[in-house]
């Protein structure tokens, strides 16, 4: 757990703000304004370290992005029960997948060149790094929109958006466990990535070896 959150503390004061709810019009407001502060302010630094740590502030504005993610959270603090696990996950996970579904509806309004002109990449001079990127994050999406639709449409594409963030910040040599446990921060568990892969590969062989990808061949190779 990161050492800047504190979740026996969280617990406490998310537990004081629910207790603290009470309902208007259907609506769950909470009294305590204290308790609902410091879970906020906590809830928000979670949510700017993920916009910094997978540079969302790359492809949109960062107050746009935490007030989306923040709606998200917020929309949970009293649903989640203390006795089920850890707040911290909990809250990063929504954060997270907020965030990747944001950056993924507005894909279409922005360009790669926006994209391409902030990342600061590091490839080998005889590889088009940016270019292989981009084709490869292109077939996917067709693929995608060419035989899937909804629920596992939108799926697939999270899926394809986190594979592509994960491959520009490696950029050399990718393991696949260490992929799965890059998409796990996600919500995204393993089945579905080896799910989806065999969705992909038997429209389009674009993953020939579901081991390790290497930049240098250009394919997923064991």
């Amino acid at each position: 757990m990161a050492d800047y959150f504190h979740e026996k503390e969280f617990q406490k004061h998310l537990k004081e703000y629910q207790a603290a709810i009470v309902y208007i019009n259907g609506v769950p407001k909470s009294t305590d304004r204290r308790a609902e502060k410091y879970i906020t302010d906590a809830v928000m630094e979670i949510i700017n370290r993920i916009i910094s740590i997978y540079r969302y502030h790359v492809f949109e504005e960062r107050e746009d992005l935490k007030q989306h993610a923040f709606l998200a959270c917020f929309g949970n603090f009293h649903k989640f029960d203390v006795a089920k696990g850890s707040c911290f996950n909990y809250f990063s996970i929504i954060a997270k997948i907020s965030l990747l579904n944001y950056t993924l509806r507005k894909k279409k309004h922005r360009g790669h060149a926006d994209i391409e002109s902030e990342l600061d990449l590091e490839a080998d001079p005889s590889f088009n790094h940016a270019q292989f990127m981009e084709d490869l994050e292109n077939k996917l999406y067709r693929v995608i929109d060419e035989n899937f639709l909804n629920k596992r449409r939108k799926r697939y594409q999270q899926i394809t958006s986190v594979m592509v963030e994960y491959l520009k910040t490696t950029i050399t040599f990718v393991g696949k466990t260490d992929f799965y446990n890059f998409a796990r921060a996600f919500g995204i568990k393993n089945t579905e990535i080896r799910e989806y892969v065999n969705s992909i590969n038997k429209r389009e062989n674009l993953f020939q070896h579901w081991g390790h990808f290497s930049h240098k061949d250009n394919e997923w190779s064991t």
